[in-house]
């Protein structure tokens, strides 16, 4: 695949990055991400990844816009309260990128709708707001060796971890012990069943808007350096960032 003129002119910031490059445009093209959620870590992610130009875009919600949202999910107007997310970024998308391929699932992702449309993609990003979703994401991604990266926000603070599946990606070496298909994932730290560690929706513990803004661009950067296979994602590598201080700790796994 050869980038076009229009491709070149488009994509002409990033392509200047050596570490990415046209080689890695080509293979953003080429891929696709299902994105869990379109809250205020979904929705940006899901047009972050467009504007990068990830060829295929799953966008998997059913929740509809409450004025409440409007705070920290930018993509949405005080028009938009009362209509479907998923429609409403499927729109955004269109209007910043229209090679951008964009699949729109209306619906909860269950257990079972995560293993009937899990497997088409190349990888999955939860930006779900309950602990259940997340666990389920995490154990259905890591049983079926779909990489995965998963955010959690709350109040002043967030959280994100990438597992990697196999087989590998292009320009990952998923031998060494960190970076196999056996790297810790986020239903190991937090389980289903066991809530009090995770994040909890911010309807009962509140956030403060910019704090998603930071963990959705993180989830982002990581979708694209697996899809390109650059750099070094944080498998077995939870990163915790403290609003608060504006500081990040790492947590080797």
């Amino acid at each position: 695949m050869v980038l076009t003129p229009e491709q070149r002119r488009r994509y002409a910031r990033q392509n200047q990055v050596s570490e990415f490059g046209p080689k890695g445009q080509v293979k953003l093209l080429k891929s696709s991400a299902l994105v869990v959620g379109c809250g205020a870590l979904g929705s940006l992610v899901a047009v972050q990844l467009a504007a990068a130009g990830v060829g295929r875009i799953g966008i998997a919600d059913y929740d509809t816009v409450d004025i409440s949202n409007l705070q920290r999910q930018l993509f949405f107007t005080e028009a938009d309260c009362g209509k479907r997310k998923s429609s409403l970024i499927l729109k955004a998308i269109e209007e910043r990128n229209h090679e951008t391929m964009v699949e729109e699932h209306q619906l909860l992702v269950t257990e079972k709708v995560a293993r009937r449309i899990f497997p088409s993609y190349d990888v999955v990003i939860d930006g779900s707001d309950n602990p259940a979703t997340k666990a389920m994401t995490s154990s259905v991604c890591d049983e079926l060796g779909i990489p995965c990266v998963i955010g959690g926000v709350e109040a002043l603070s967030g959280m994100i971890l990438t597992q990697l599946g196999e087989p590998a990606l292009d320009g990952h070496s998923l031998g060494e012990p960190a970076l196999d298909g056996h790297n810790a994932t986020w239903a190991s730290l937090f389980p289903a069943d066991d809530t009090s560690q995770s994040f909890s929706p911010c309807s009962f513990t509140g956030v403060l808007g910019p704090v998603p803004g930071v963990i959705a661009s993180l989830q982002s950067l990581e979708a694209i350096k697996i899809l390109a296979g650059i750099g070094e994602p944080l498998a077995s590598r939870l990163l915790i960032f403290d609003g608060l201080s504006s500081t990040f700790r790492e947590v080797q796994l």
